[in-house]
């Protein structure tokens, strides 16, 4: 019999504080978790981490067991604070991918010690999760980083809207990442204002552009005295600035992949084998290379997701290729006046069954499409 498909499912943070920081958009509250874990247990969800599913899937048993992943990017000081916990009273498990630039030192914290919870799991913190066994530690490579890819200018950096642009200060202060949500004022304050914006995407599969300091100096003034009309005025600027060779963009690569699988594994004492791309960020020379740096699988983008796990990693395991899996995410765009653990319930429930392309959800589908084909008309005419 072949095995039912395996949601994968991502998340990053879980707090109650979301409005905090500027990454709460991606994060649930501990009612809304809660809710997802009530799902998983209701529906007979054996939630594992990824080294287990793999043995399952080696030991040929994927059939045999219903299965689900629930995997964590980034490595937030609240995967130890409130996931761990609740997973553990759920009977749960599930995977970190932890990116090493966020990884400072420390001992253990509670949750007395980082009031609100944001931040990012320590070395200690690592260790301490992986060896408590419910959440497993595996490679979000090395910085995370969101790089320069054309020389046109597209806006200038100001403190005030600090939170537009929150990752460009960890390029002039890499030391400070691991602490940089602990004050947001003072990290957004590292880049001066009027400093340009180039085009800008994912690090890992762009070759970066990389700005002259000649040319940031003349932006800064330039902005300081004619504000954002100058930005016709400084694109005109002939020479701004350098793109990376494409031996650069490479050996780049290599340290981002290599580099953290190195470190996580001394840290950890155990192999790193799976892997997930910041932001989805890569291209098939990216693939090749976290291939050839041992990796067993990785995360696809959600771009690229489709169903059918089991089969890609099974594929994989005979193949002895990496082997890309298809995560889905859930929702938290429901009313507010919705919002709350039901709203949550039904959110998570609609998101897997969806994916699973199970009858209910077909029908809910349905449903919500003559919905909004009603409502449709009568907006139209409030509007007329």
């Amino acid at each position: 019999m072949p095995a039912a498909d395996i949601p994968i499912i991502m998340y990053h943070c879980v707090n109650d504080q979301l409005d905090a920081s500027p990454l709460g958009f991606l994060g649930f509250t501990p009612n809304e978790f809660r809710a997802h874990l009530s799902y998983f247990r209701r529906r007979g969800f054996e939630c594992v981490t990824l080294p287990e599913l793999w043995a399952i899937a080696e030991a040929g048993d994927l059939a045999d067991r219903r299965l689900a992943l629930l995997t964590f990017d980034d490595g937030y000081l609240d995967n130890l604070l409130i996931v761990a916990e609740m997973l553990e009273e759920f009977g749960a498990k599930g995977t970190v991918f932890a990116t090493l630039d966020f990884v400072g030192s420390g001992g253990v914290r509670a949750g007395a010690d980082a009031p609100g919870a944001w931040g990012y799991l320590n070395e200690s913190e690592l260790r301490h999760l992986d060896q408590r066994g419910t959440l497993d530690i595996q490679c979000h490579t090395m910085t995370h980083d969101t790089v320069f890819v054309s020389d046109r200018v597209i806006d200038f950096y100001d403190p005030a809207r600090g939170s537009s642009y929150f990752w460009l200060p960890w390029h002039l202060d890499r030391a400070g990442k691991p602490s940089w949500m602990n004050d947001l004022t003072a990290h957004y304050q590292k880049v001066k204002r009027g400093h340009p914006i180039f085009e800008y995407d994912r690090a890992i599969p762009s070759r970066q552009f990389k700005p002259s300091d000649d040319f940031i100096g003349r932006s800064v003034d330039l902005f300081a005295r004619h504000g954002p009309d100058c930005l016709a005025e400084i694109n005109a600027v002939a020479d701004k600035g350098s793109f990376e060779t494409v031996a650069e963009w490479r050996k780049r690569v290599e340290y981002e992949l290599t580099e953290s699988k190195t470190r996580l594994e001394s840290l950890l004492d155990k192999p790193i084998e799976f892997l997930c791309f910041p932001g989805g960020g890569y291209n098939d020379e990216c693939v090749e290379a976290a291939e050839t740096c041992g990796y067993k699988a990785f995360m696809l983008a959600s771009r690229q997701r489709q169903s059918g796990n089991p089969k890609r990693i099974m594929d994989g395991i005979r193949s002895g290729r990496i082997a890309g899996l298809s995560r889905l995410s859930i929702t938290r765009d429901y009313p507010s006046a919705l919002r709350g653990e039901r709203a949550a319930y039904w959110s998570c429930r609609f998101a897997v069954e969806s994916y699973l392309k199970s009858r209910w959800a077909r029908w809910a589908t349905g449903m919500a499409k003559l919905v909004r084909g009603a409502l449709r008309p009568m907006v139209r005419r409030r509007g007329t």
